[in-house]
């Protein structure tokens, strides 16, 4: 193979992965993430055949042991790897999630991203800058977008869905944040280096751009990941200049800025309400706090398994089995991450997992400072690339990797490696030590192996993965117009080759069934779906054993099932809840879930017991409450249920399904209290719009009231909807009419 064709398809396929942060196919089931996943591992693997021929047919581009560095980025690879062989769920250690997209295999394709970067610059430094000015590029269009966004009021191309926050094509501020920070940096990074002043303003202006664009994310983590990293920035310049002056007046400067920030955390409170400068300055919200009761839920888990850890992309385990009640009162989501990078690693893949990832961080400041101190970069180069990394991990302590940024991050660290190997001392290496040439046609022969590899790969891991993906989406979304050809998709989904999250898949097959049993299609397809769907979920649980919404979801379908078939429910039902409970013994939502299967089953008494120990387990499960006022209440202890009801609804409890609030509606009409009777009525209807029985008792409690125009509004409309009950309701427009 000729050596420039090598080359530079390499180089395409590598300049190609700068694209990520750009795709979103809408097909794809979580297309922000999917989308972006998908994409960087098919550049990477298509650029891998001809790394593998380049490192066997030129010595001189093979990496070097010797480099901490990339024996770290090793090290790293193999711990996450046995790690997730000897973890608590190898299959989503191994290959991840529809949702994240992360595990071995996708950080296997990260670690390559590192060694192609680094042969880049080997080859060629005038490559190593068009990457580098590549990626400032391609930060600089995302900013754009972000920034006309927010100026046109997000109307701007396509409507993102954070304003006004700015999210892009990412899907979340955070995501974009996270990402930028890179870009942003290394346009520091040029600034520094050019001497063509408009080429310094034209990069001093790209970092203006991005540092914009980061704050109108919102992003708090990234805001004080800036403010920090400037800092300790600024400072080292200030410590290790020989200028005098600079020392002086630099040194007052940083204490300023320092005091500025210092100032602005403490009185974020005094600062516009509303504002994206009040946001990214209190750290103080409900987002801060469940954050913060999450890391202490890691550390439990730390303690559990410190070696290995629970294996890579397996945090849920450890936040359902070591769930904090008090992290309800800021957020009810179930986690599968503790939303600090850096604990993330320390739990899932334990202290040599960590401290792997730390020698790569260390290492990297090692390789600049080696480079400054040879003379490869100034000492403002050396800052500004520390600092990019300062600010990257200091934002990771409050948000997990994602595919764009990670991708930034992996590259950069290919950048370090470079900058070691230019500051090396070539001296020290004797030429008779040096690797020779692979023999004849060895390196294109193993080019071949490496081509078919990959064309497996790109057909089993990402190809079907995507069709996986697809089917599940597509699958969920027909649900609700065609449930045939919503069977049809998920059972695509089920038989393609390699379906590496059947949790998930069996998850929307269960909702999809789940919805049709409260909906008006024949019993005789609600209940074949049901079954389907109760297959499905026995068989991802048979693969995942340990995932507490998978169990949940089983008794849901079963009670499901019993409705359909009027049956008394099966004790797989109760199973299937105990087993969810035991899983996450402190979630609240198991623990309704059983109640939910006791009330069907006439146990009134077991019901009200396990939602009275929800309650006295998490005060402010209002759910909870008013699932326990209505047992009371149908239990004859009717005062009490009204004052529990009450208070629950006094917080602005915006009930979730008609059926809570019902019986009050259906109370205060006994009690002739009209006023309150509307009042709840209205949020029933609210909980469930086509509820035509909540609609016509509203109407019925407003002509009580004296609103006949009002009553009679509801009563005309339900006249055209509901032609099955045309004769009642047009006996009572009459009765109006009167």
């Amino acid at each position: 193979m000729n050596k420039k064709f090598a080359i530079g398809a390499f180089s395409v396929f590598l300049f190609l992965t700068l694209l990520t942060p750009f795709w979103v196919f809408k097909d794809l089931l979580f297309p922000f993430v999917t989308s972006k996943a998908f994409y960087l591992r098919i550049a990477i693997e298509l650029a891998f055949p001809f790394y593998v021929y380049l490192v066997l047919k030129y010595p001189q581009y093979r990496p070097s042991l010797k480099n901490p560095l990339t024996v770290s980025m090793l090290a790293f690879l193999v711990i996450n790897l046995v790690a997730g062989m000897f973890g608590v769920n190898p299959l989503r250690s191994l290959w991840g999630n529809f949702e994240r997209m992360g595990g071995v295999f996708y950080t296997a394709h990260l670690v390559l991203l590192y060694f192609f970067v680094l042969i880049l610059g080997q080859i060629s430094t005038r490559l190593l800058r068009g990457f580098l000015q590549a990626l400032l590029a391609i930060g600089a269009i995302v900013s754009f977008d972000g920034l006309m966004v927010w100026v046109t009021k997000n109307h701007f191309l396509l409507n993102d869905p954070s304003y006004p926050r700015v999210s892009g094509t990412f899907g979340n501020p955070i995501f974009i944040a996270s990402f930028l920070i890179v870009p942003m940096f290394i346009a520091a990074f040029f600034a520094f280096g050019e001497t063509t002043l408009w080429k310094r303003l034209w990069y001093w202006f790209l970092v203006l751009l991005q540092l914009t664009v980061i704050f109108i994310s919102g992003t708090r983590g990234a805001v004080v990941g800036l403010g920090i990293g400037i800092f300790l920035l600024a400072a080292a310049y200030v410590f290790l200049t020989p200028s005098k002056k600079i020392r002086l007046w630099g040194g007052g400067a940083v204490v300023i800025f320092a005091a500025a920030l210092l100032l602005l955390f403490s009185f974020h409170n005094d600062l516009p309400k509303g504002t994206m400068l009040s946001r990214v300055f209190n750290l103080r919200d409900s987002n801060t706090e469940a954050r913060l009761i999450q890391w202490g839920v890691a550390l439990k888990g730390v303690r559990q398994k410190p070696i290995l850890g629970y294996g890579p992309e397996d945090y849920y385990v450890v936040s359902n089995q070591f769930y904090n009640p008090e992290i309800f009162k800021y957020d009810p989501s179930w986690f599968d991450k503790p939303h600090n990078y850096l604990i993330e690693v320390l739990v899932t893949s334990g202290v040599f997992g960590f401290a792997a990832y730390a020698g790569i961080l260390l290492f990297s400041v090692w390789a600049f400072w080696r480079a400054y101190k040879k003379g490869v970069l100034l000492l403002e180069e050396f800052c500004v690339l520390t600092c990019a990394l300062i600010v990257y991990e200091i934002q990771n302590l409050f948000v997990f990797d994602t595919v764009a940024a990670s991708m930034a991050f992996f590259a950069f660290c290919g950048l370090a490696a470079y900058l070691w190997h230019e500051s090396r001392d070539e001296a020290a290496q004797p030429a008779s030590k040096k690797a020779a040439a692979m023999p004849g046609q060895f390196p294109l022969v193993v080019f071949g192996i490496a081509s078919v590899v990959v064309i497996y790969s790109l057909y089993v891991f990402n190809i079907v993965g995507m069709e996986a993906g697809k089917a599940v989406n597509y699958g969920y979304a027909y649900g609700s117009v065609d449930p045939n050809q919503s069977e049809a998709y998920f059972q695509r989904a089920f038989n393609v080759p390699f379906n590496f999250d059947p949790i998930q898949s069996a998850s929307k097959y269960a909702e999809f069934a789940s919805a049709l049993a409260g909906s008006n299609q024949s019993p005789d397809l609600v209940k074949t779906e049901l079954e389907h769907a109760i297959d499905a979920e026995k068989k991802a649980i048979g693969i995942v054993p340990n995932d507490p919404t998978a169990w949940q979801q089983l008794s849901n379908l079963y009670l499901n099932l019993s409705v359909v078939n009027k049956t008394a429910i099966p004790q797989e039902a109760f199973d299937a809840a105990k087993t969810a409970m035991q899983l996450a013994p402190k979630r609240p939502e198991p623990q309704i879930a059983l109640a939910q299967l006791q009330l069907y089953a006439n146990d009134v008494s077991g019901a009200r017991a396990t939602l009275e120990d929800e309650v006295k387990n998490i005060p402010l499960n209002y759910n909870a409450k008013m699932q326990l006022a209505l047992i009371y209440y149908f239990t004859n202890d009717k005062e009490k249920a009204v004052q529990l009801a009450e208070s629950v609804l006094a917080t602005g409890y915006i009930p979730r399904q008609a059926r809570e609030v019902e019986w009050l509606g259906q109370y205060y009409m006994d009690k002739k209290d009209i006023n309150n009777s509307i009042r709840i009525y209205s949020l029933a209807v609210q909980a469930d719009p086509n509820n035509v029985n909540d609609y016509f008792a509203l109407a019925q409690a407003y002509a009580m009231g004296g609103q006949k125009d009002k009553a009679l509004q509801i009563a005309r409309a339900l006249l055209q909807t509901n032609p099955a009950n045309a004769a009642q309701i047009q006996q009572f427009i009459d009765s109006l009419q009167k």
